[in-house]
């Protein structure tokens, strides 16, 4: 397996056996912001070439339990700050700050 795209793999397998539809716990957390520390554009098969005069999003997986995706955005826009009432959300910049 391409180590890259395992890490993907392996947090996707990770979710599906931890997010029950509680609130995750702390240790269930932390294990995901490490796995997600870990992910590269390349391990989600994003090329910074690629990148478009336009903000889109990719689906990556959604079930009841959870969704996963990514947001690709161009140079000098930006997701409004905004609230996700009962949810849990882990976000991971890849490209810029």
């Amino acid at each position: 397996v391409d180590r890259t795209k395992g890490i993907m793999e392996a947090l996707f397998t990770y979710c599906q056996q931890h997010l029950k539809g509680n609130t995750p716990s702390d240790e269930v957390c932390a294990q995901i912001k490490t796995m997600m520390d870990a992910l590269t554009p390349e391990s989600l098969g994003l090329d910074k070439e690629e990148i478009t005069n336009f903000i889109r999003f990719v689906p990556v997986h959604d079930c009841n339990e959870f969704s996963m995706g990514v947001f690709v955005l161009p140079t000098g826009t930006a997701l409004p700050l905004h609230d996700h009432p009962d949810l849990t959300v882990w976000t991971k910049v890849l490209y810029g700050s």
